[in-house]
């Protein structure tokens, strides 16, 4: 996967120029991986999250439009959500099938497919209000209600534009992962998943990133409230994406500082360290950084 350069919130463009710039990328990037022949038949849908923040928050949003994609996005993956009332995930396994597109389905009951340039996309089904004019502005408000605050914006087909959350931007500036959305059929996997988002973005950033008090919360819960299935699957998770390398070492390693400050803790950081093996090569200096950031996954 190529290499990114560390992020650096605004550091030379207004917020306005920076969606108009990410507008016209992914408005290209859109054409690139077929999306418009991909749902065809369902024309409401968008680009959620993680490749849209990056976009955003990258130091230079212009020489990614300038170099056509072909350094930055290679490799990603994305998260495309789909509004319409008549979509069925079945009809769309389909349609791929017709257009030759490889597909399984994912970990959280979405489909996950392979796109044009290596990397995948996972797509969803979800649903919009129906009472609000213009209908783009609908998806504004499904942002309320993203995994993480920092996930909050998204790229509109219908609009061929950026959306931007009005609260994205305080959790970008106050350097804070936290749980936004409603309550998770998996809850177990949010703190996991939220301390893995706040390591990619401190080392994205250059600036340390916090997981928020939401986030707190259901790591204590997990540690020390959760049945022993829910524990088993989080760790699972965690081990699954560490030793496929879509995760780094690093990860492993700020849960369990993250553990630390919780009381009773032990038998969980037992179970981690014993699920992810810990030993000296895979938490040494020489070896943090080899997967960080490219080789992990986008959030």
């Amino acid at each position: 996967m190529a290499k990114s350069g560390g992020m650096k919130p605004f550091s030379s463009l207004p917020l306005e120029s920076r969606i108009d710039i990410a507008s016209e990328i992914f408005s290209v990037l859109s054409r690139e991986l077929r999306l418009p022949d991909i749902f065809r038949y369902w024309d409401d849908w968008a680009i959620i999250g993680g490749a849209v923040r990056d976009c955003l928050l990258h130091p230079e949003p212009d020489r990614i439009r300038r170099e056509a994609l072909i350094s930055w996005f290679p490799g990603r993956d994305i998260d495309v959500a789909v509004a319409n009332i008549d979509f069925e995930p079945a009809s769309l396994a389909n349609h791929l099938d017709r257009l030759g597109i490889s597909y399984w389905t994912n970990s959280f009951g979405g489909i996950k497919a392979v796109t044009p340039n290596g990397g995948s996309m996972d797509l969803w089904k979800t649903h919009l209000s129906q009472c609000v004019n213009p209908p783009w502005k609908a998806w504004l408000e499904h942002l309320s209600n993203v995994d993480f605050g920092v996930n909050a914006v998204a790229y509109v087909w219908q609009c061929k534009r950026v959306l931007v959350h009005p609260t994205w931007l305080d959790w970008i500036n106050k350097r804070v992962v936290e749980i936004v959305g409603n309550e998770s059929p998996y809850s177990n996997l949010q703190p996991i998943r939220a301390i893995a988002l706040a390591e990619y973005l401190t080392h994205a950033m250059k600036k340390k990133v916090h997981i928020g008090e939401n986030a707190r919360t259901r790591l204590l819960w997990l540690v020390t409230g959760a049945d022993k299935r829910s524990v088993d699957d989080a760790l699972a998770y965690l081990a699954g994406k560490i030793h496929s390398g879509k995760w780094s070492y690093k990860v492993l390693r700020r849960l369990l500082r993250e553990c630390r400050r919780i009381p009773s803790s032990e038998q969980f950081r037992y179970l981690a360290k014993r699920l992810v093996p810990v030993d000296s090569k895979n938490l040494s200096e020489s070896h943090k950084d080899n997967q960080h950031p490219r080789q992990q996954e986008l959030f």
